[in-house]
């Protein structure tokens, strides 16, 4: 099973960036015609069901694949808030919030912590020419130990989306290239964290992480306005 231990590391970077605000908590308005949800603090974030996906955190499905991942992410000072896993395959996701965040942010807020993930990544190889750049580090036996930041987009105001390339293993010890998107979503006056882990075969797989990524996030955006 794939893994990607910096991209779950990087959520370390929240804990300490603001001081917890002492807030009197009033019940938020629950969310209407939604069939799944969770709560961070009194908000209600609508889960949306996504076709061709299970979401083994709501159902409580078993899979032994990803009991590794789920436990370092939680192991992390996060709270895990869905982890879909496709049904062919095993490409995964997960949205989660970072226990030492979970109050309310303001928009002035989250700005300073999306340029605060900007900063650390800067420190991280970045490509602009990704197509000829990607086919020569994956030719190279030597790939970099540290990962790669290969993209940089938002979909929106509330969304920041790096998509970063990492050298792990499998089960069996092999290398291989994980391509892992990182989004740091503003929802409802929150900040929640979403990676989808993907392996990466060839520049294809850049575009349809893309879309896949892109469609979770509208998804999530749409049914929590």
């Amino acid at each position: 099973m794939k893994q990607t231990i910096m991209l779950f590391a990087i959520t370390l970077l929240f804990q300490g960036c603001f001081e917890p605000k002492q807030e009197i908590m009033m019940p938020k308005n629950e969310i209407k015609n939604c069939s799944n949800s969770a709560f961070i603090e009194q908000t209600e974030i609508c889960i949306p069901n996504l076709k061709g996906f299970t979401n083994i955190y709501e159902n409580d499905v078993a899979d032994t694949r990803f009991s590794h991942i789920i436990s370092l992410l939680s192991s992390q000072k996060n709270e895990i808030l869905a982890f879909y896993v496709e049904n062919q395959g095993d490409d995964y996701s997960a949205l989660y919030v970072n226990k030492t965040v979970k109050r309310d942010i303001s928009n002035s807020e989250y700005k300073i912590m999306a340029e605060t993930m900007g900063n650390y990544l800067k420190h991280i190889d970045f490509m602009e020419d990704v197509t000829e750049k990607i086919d020569n580090l994956l030719d190279d036996v030597a790939f970099p130990d540290i990962p790669v930041v290969i993209k940089q987009y938002s979909l929106n105001e509330n969304v920041v989306t790096y998509f970063i390339l990492e050298k792990t293993n499998n089960p069996d010890n092999e290398d291989i290239i994980t391509l892992t998107s990182l989004n740091l979503i503003h929802i409802k006056s929150k900040m929640v964290l979403f990676n989808y882990v993907v392996n990466y075969i060839d520049h294809n797989t850049i575009n349809t992480l893309s879309q896949k990524n892109d469609y979770v996030i509208s998804r999530l955006l749409n049914e929590n306005e």
